[in-house]
């Protein structure tokens, strides 16, 4: 667990940054009251749907919460130790999770499937019943994402942050006994947030405090083996990594919230004054956002890119039911291009 920490440290760039510091919105926000979450968020945000899946840390265990339009929270799973990196599974319906360490039921250091998120759990069952592979499979996962190019939902790819060297795997959970992992990338640092753009073809992938710096990495998810494109300039830190209905990313990084264009590797700071920004997530013009350990979700909505105003707010959730476009895990404001 004190390795874990000190990655959490180290990839995230929180160097100076305190946490529960207050977020400063650029020209032309404005900030809307923030809704609770049910216990201080830790590492990973998702929305699907009408719904926001987080994951919260109370007395030392972690669980996995969702929160639904009317403000209700409902525990689908708990006992994860670490949990870090979110994707929803829509072939199979359920949520993939990652764990870095040994829960109190005895599983870790994996993946986890959690099922029928978007039902209500008998009792709140224990993460250890919903291993997709065994324990160590995954020893310091950052971030997982489905793998688009499996039309069974049973391949992930994941930034594996047990570096450096850190890098990308896929892993195949069809046989939950014995997973097949093969290693897909090697970077200097330790690897972070995750995206995939199935329409570009991309995966999209951080690299925090390598021999550069931290960065944000590209690779063709046909060509996954061949060496990464860098998207961009450096970065202060590299944690989460969101993607958005057009294309762009949105990174978290130490205290600020960026948004960057991969065609043009323009990044713009769209909100700043974060302690410790960590998960993100963006679903049709709204990016969630964690600060770690607060017991809340900062969210911030784009009207329209025409008007060049982006709201930020706090959580209060859409009624409206969103269609999930990108497969996993993580924003403070925004910018129109």
């Amino acid at each position: 667990m004190r390795k874990m920490f000190s990655l959490l440290w180290i990839a995230s760039g929180w160097l100076a940054t305190v946490a529960g510091a207050t977020p400063t919105p650029g020209p032309g926000f404005v900030q809307l009251p923030s809704l609770s979450i049910p216990g201080p968020a830790f590492t990973t945000v998702d929305t699907v749907g009408s719904a926001t899946f987080v994951g919260i840390e109370t007395s030392g265990v972690q669980s996995l919460v969702r929160m639904d339009t009317d403000g209700s929270s409902t525990t689908l799973a708990t006992g994860f130790a670490g949990l870090w990196g979110m994707a929803y599974d829509a072939v199979n319906d359920r949520m993939v999770v990652g764990a870095n360490g040994i829960g109190p039921g005895g599983a870790g250091q994996t993946v986890f499937g959690i099922p029928d998120p978007f039902g209500t759990p008998l009792g709140i069952p224990d993460a250890a019943a919903f291993r997709l592979a065994p324990n160590g499979t995954t020893p310091f996962i950052a971030d997982v994402v489905m793998d688009p190019t499996d039309p069974t939902g049973s391949t992930l790819l994941v930034a594996n942050a047990s570096g450096p060297p850190g890098g990308l795997l896929r892993i195949d959970v069809s046989n939950t006994l014995e997973p097949v992992v093969t290693d897909l990338q090697s970077v200097p640092g330790f690897a972070a947030g995750l995206a995939v753009d199935p329409a570009a073809g991309t995966i999209y992938f951080g690299d925090a405090f390598g021999s550069a710096g931290s960065r944000i990495l590209e690779v063709a998810l046909s060509t996954p083996f061949e060496s990464p494109a860098q998207i961009g300039g450096l970065l202060s830190g590299q944690f989460d990594l969101a993607l958005d209905e057009n294309g762009l990313l949105f990174s978290t990084s130490s205290g600020d919230v960026l948004r960057i264009d991969p065609a043009t590797g323009e990044t713009r700071v769209v909100a700043t004054g974060f302690g410790f920004a960590t998960g993100i997530d963006v679903e049709d013009g709204i990016i969630y956002v964690l600060e770690f350990g607060e017991s809340e979700i900062f969210r911030f909505a784009v009207p329209e890119a025409s008007t060049g105003i982006y709201f930020a707010t706090g959580l209060a959730f859409l009624a409206a039911a969103r269609v999930k476009r990108r497969s996993r895990s993580t924003g403070c404001v925004v910018e129109s291009s």
